[in-house]
């Protein structure tokens, strides 16, 4: 959609201009130039996103057989964060995903600044649904770090036993086999972190599907890009599985707790600290409520600066 209005710079167009002023013809070059190299850049870019896109594939293809060749028995046993805030939309629908895996021995902690909050009603609810999952809510308090969400993981990290971890968001929703695929990766004591991509689950307003519709195309583009030209040095925040002897390298997950970019930094100590950080071939749905056209603008705004810093 960027290029129509290229395309309508004809000949006509700049002939108009260099009669109007002396120096549009000199003006209307530039912006030739400047359209030119745009679509150049464009269709450079692109061809690196499906190379990267086949790249992707393939080791999708070899971590998938991996995770399905891992004997169930020797799975380790996993501590699974969740911190929420208030009442979301499809919030019972996420949480439940986490209940339900299939995986032979895995916790859920759920974490939350009061006991008043509306997720912990919800999470109530779901341990009575399910008395056979090890779980355990957290109060955290108010936030005494700048990352509240950062904060509350600090008080419900030390009070699991394991060593394997998964970290997510208390909007994406996960299918039952969403552990079977991102902990075998971990038993490599050379990979450090794992990082899922996502795609945008929608609400039924214009404005979730668009920002779904970016999502799932141009954000994980960036990201394959970024892959294959450099490796992945950073991870996604909706959800990353990781170690606690890496968690341990970069000083424990108060040394995110200064960044709005938590889960950046997190991959990127991690990475600094000697461990492999890897993309699983495994997607997780990043759920999107009814929004208005403000707050998906100020969701972009804030993305991309976050984007821009890191």
């Amino acid at each position: 959609m960027r290029i129509a209005p290229h395309l309508l710079l004809t000949s006509t167009h700049f002939t108009l201009f260099a009669v109007s002023t002396p120096g549009s013809h000199l003006f209307s070059n530039a912006l030739v130039g400047v359209s030119v190299l745009g679509l150049l850049a464009s269709a450079i870019f692109l061809v690196l996103v499906l190379i990267a896109t086949f790249r992707f594939r393939k080791n999708s293809a070899r971590y998938r057989n991996e995770a399905f060749s891992a004997d169930p028995q020797s799975l380790p046993p996993v501590s699974i964060f969740k911190p929420v805030h208030g009442m979301e939309a499809r919030l019972e629908e996420n949480l439940r995903s986490f209940f339900e895996q299939d995986y032979p021995d895995y916790e859920v902690y759920i974490g939350a600044r009061s006991p008043d909050d509306a997720g912990i009603a919800v999470a109530k609810k779901l341990q009575l649904e399910y008395p056979h999952v090890k779980s355990r809510l957290v109060i955290s308090g108010a936030p005494e770090w700048p990352n509240a969400k950062v904060f509350t993981l600090g008080k419900m990290i030390p009070l699991s036993q394991n060593n394997y971890f998964v970290i997510s968001d208390s909007d994406v929703r996960a299918g039952a086999d969403f552990l079977r695929n991102v902990i075998p990766p971990l038993l490599d004591r050379k990979v450090g972190l794992v990082t899922c991509l996502y795609r945008g689950d929608p609400a039924a307003d214009f404005w979730s599907r668009l920002e779904a519709l970016g999502m799932s195309v141009e954000m994980p583009s960036g990201v394959v890009v970024a892959d294959m030209l450099e490796g992945i040095r950073f991870a996604l925040g909706p959800a990353v599985a990781l170690r606690r002897d890496s968690l341990d390298a970069i000083g424990g997950i108060s040394e995110t707790a200064d960044y709005y970019s938590d889960d950046y930094v997190l991959g990127e100590k991690i990475w600094r600290a000697g461990y492999k950080v890897i993309f699983s071939h495994y997607f997780i749905y990043h759920v999107l409520t009814p929004r208005p056209f403000v707050r998906t603008l100020g969701d972009q705004l804030r993305w991309m600066k976050s984007t821009r810093h890191s």
